[in-house]
């Protein structure tokens, strides 16, 4: 939203200065006249450092705007009215981010205003699809079922979000705790026997060498070799976000990699779906439906498949036929498929998404089983590498000094 400074007369006849926030020059003329100001002028003001508007810290989790979803569907079937609820809400609310900005929603409706367009203010609080669909209950009189289908909507995303994350980054972690340990073990325990080795001249077998090599590394140049490989990975990450055909490339291997790709596949599908049932149900149209099930999903190559179904649409015809591609499972087009034909569109995408979600935690489920005897087992071979390299000199020197 841009920034506008404006200059008005109030009903009492004193002049008003101020600035506002507004998504164009005529929704910032109709917020200062609900301010009961008159303008003399209302003109953008360029955004500064001063005041620009920051947003980083006033964002708000998913669990948070659930549990305010829920509590205000509650409070809207127990027969309170919106503006009664939203006072409420702000009584009760805890969280400072979220508190200052249900105040602001409580006083944007108690001067007329609707509740979509107070939740529009505040986008970093409110996404933009939450917005649009309330906005659709309003006109329908739907409030308090849009409310809870919102909330559980929410629900669905961030636990396939976090099954997801939780999938991608396991092997990782286990990964780097390995060689974590590998590390310290040639920081902290191989160079105890250096001065031992160098002491009784020994001959050193070729693994106790390496080993030696990489502790003499690691102790001296090992800093500056981790600060190489992280300026490597924010250079890496930066080409990656300025450059989309690189990022498109990664997203397209991502779904090619064994069991991540398809955890990455049916992950992203299980969002995009869920979105769009969530929209269609909420009688928003299907090509909006598309576009903000397009901005719900992350991978390149799964917003290009939404993006096609909305050309598609909007030449005439259907979703099954985009959704009918060697990416997507089958499962996927014949439900659709079934969908259409029976206008039941919205109920068959949401037992697609559930259906997704169920296997994107089997997957993850199998692929910790799978994964932790794994890690332990390189772990063992690691440590036993190091071990071997250090006991084999010992055992030659025994046999040398028995005999």
């Amino acid at each position: 939203m841009a920034l506008y400074v404006y200059e008005g007369i109030n009903a009492e006849g004193i002049r008003k200065k101020g600035t506002i926030r507004a998504h164009s020059q005529l929704d910032a003329r109709d917020l200062v006249k609900k301010k009961q100001v008159k303008p003399f002028y209302i003109n953008v003001q360029t955004e500064t450092a001063a005041n620009r508007e920051i947003k980083f810290f006033n964002k708000v989790s998913t669990k948070l705007l659930v549990a305010y979803l829920q509590q205000f569907a509650i409070l809207i079937s127990a027969g309170v009215t919106v503006l009664e609820g939203s006072q409420m809400l702000v009584d009760q609310e805890k969280n400072k981010n979220l508190k200052a900005s249900l105040i602001k929603v409580s006083d944007a409706i108690q001067s007329g205003r609707a509740l979509s367009e107070a939740y529009q203010e505040m986008p970093e609080v409110f996404p933009t699809m939450l917005t649009a669909v309330i906005q659709a209950s309003e006109t329908a009189g739907t409030l308090e079922s849009t409310l809870k289908q919102m909330a559980s909507y929410y629900e669905r995303v961030q636990k396939s979000k976090s099954s997801l994350r939780t999938a991608m980054i396991y092997p990782l972690m286990m990964i780097l705790f390995a060689l974590g340990v590998g590390v310290f073990m040639l920081v902290s325990i191989v160079p105890m026997f250096v001065s031992m080795f160098e002491d009784l001249g020994a001959t050193l077998p070729f693994i106790t060498k390496v080993c030696l090599k990489l502790s003499q590394f690691l102790t001296s140049k090992g800093l500056v070799f981790l600060a190489v490989l992280i300026m490597i990975g924010i250079v890496l990450q930066v080409i990656k976000s300025r450059s989309k055909s690189i990022r498109r490339w990664l997203d397209a291997l991502k779904l090619k990699m064994p069991i991540l790709g398809e955890l990455n596949l049916k992950g992203e599908l299980s969002i995009g779906l869920s979105t769009m049932s969530s929209l269609l149900a909420s009688s928003v149209p299907i090509v909006e439906t598309l576009e903000m099930s397009q901005k719900a999903v992350t991978n390149l190559i799964i917003k290009d498949l939404f993006n096609r179904g909305r050309i598609t649409i909007e030449a005439g015809g259907k979703l099954s036929q985009v959704f009918a591609s060697q990416l997507v499972p089958n499962m996927t087009s014949s439900m659709i498929i079934v969908g259409e034909n029976t206008g039941q569109l919205d109920a068959m995408l949401v037992k697609l998404a559930a259906i997704y979600e169920d296997e994107v935690s089997e997957l993850t489920e199998r692929l910790k089983t799978v994964l932790e005897p794994l890690i332990i087992v390189f772990i063992c071979i690691i440590v036993g590498i190091i071990v071997m390299a250090i006991m084999l000199p010992m055992f030659s020197m025994f046999g040398a000094v028995q005999g």
